[in-house]
């Protein structure tokens, strides 16, 4: 029965990397099979336990139904295999969402009309609200390199946020945007960002440069050293966010890992999890 919060409310959102036909292997150099990986992705939102969970690349039908099949017990409402694509070839969104409390007014807005975005991928924003706040998951389109973003790709990026801020504007309650937003912390498109220059941003708050620790995107580490046995540094790129847009509240966000740097073969995604607890008493 979906229940609501009386203290605290928390929310993890995470880059699973489950494409179809095991792709994960080439896409974010896992070397766990499938299975497994969703068998421990469960665990992990499971032992965390959060009220709701948001989900990127949850491309392969089948982990989704077992995503939902190991937190049926846990979760009351889910959604997932979010936007239907106009090529038979493509994919939809990638973007689930698990709650354990009601959920009213999903929305899901494509950005396929935006210039340069992903084009294989039907990316866009999950809305949605519970009773004290509103949310927003989305994943914005990738760069080719994250090390070198190309103008395209950084063009797209803009439109999306554009997107993003349009919905925010007249927003009364507190909103939250989640997902993997394929900006990296610290560069030049990161600072020039319209959206990062409105959202407050708990994990990142102060923070003046990224170390291995706190990096949450490590997939060509993973790929040199599980698949091409070749030593790589650490990315040390913050690629995923948790934002606080509309209605001023107080929350804190911290990274749970999925990957150990000293033990690559054991990742279970190459991105880490956020979670994000917010104050019900500020809402």
């Amino acid at each position: 029965m979906a229940k609501e919060p009386t203290k605290d409310l928390s929310v993890l959102q995470m880059n699973v990397c489950l494409p179809p036909w095991n792709f994960a292997h080439f896409a974010g150099g896992t070397c766990k099979d499938e299975t497994v990986r969703v068998k421990e992705i469960s665990e992990l939102i499971l032992k965390e336990n959060p009220d709701i969970v948001c989900l990127q690349e949850t491309y392969d039908i089948e982990s989704s139904y077992s995503i939902v099949k190991n937190l049926s017990d846990s979760y009351a409402t889910f959604y997932m295999h979010i936007g239907t694509p106009t090529l038979v070839v493509a994919m939809p969104s990638g973007l689930f969402v698990a709650s354990k409390m009601p959920i009213s007014n999903p929305e899901f807005t494509s950005f396929e009309r935006i210039p340069h975005c992903e084009s294989m991928v039907k990316k866009g924003i999950f809305s949605f609200s519970t009773s004290q706040l509103d949310w927003m998951a989305t994943h914005f389109s990738p760069s080719p390199d994250d090390t070198h973003p190309s103008q395209e790709s950084i063009e797209a990026r803009r439109d999306e946020q554009s997107l993003v801020l349009e919905r925010a504007k007249s927003q009364e309650r507190p909103l939250f945007l989640v997902g993997d937003l394929n900006i990296v912390w610290g560069a030049e498109e990161y600072y020039s960002s319209p959206l990062f220059q409105k959202a407050a941003d708990s994990y990142n708050q102060g923070r003046e440069e990224v170390s291995g620790k706190d990096s949450t995107w490590e997939g060509t580490l993973l790929t040199a050293k599980n698949w091409l046995h070749i030593a790589k540094e650490p990315n040390k790129m913050i690629l995923d966010y948790a934002l606080s847009l509309g209605k001023e509240v107080d929350f804190t966000t911290k990274k749970v890992d999925t990957f150990n740097l000293e033990k690559p073969e054991e990742a279970i995604t190459d991105h880490a999890a956020l979670l994000t607890t917010i104050s019900i008493d500020t809402v």
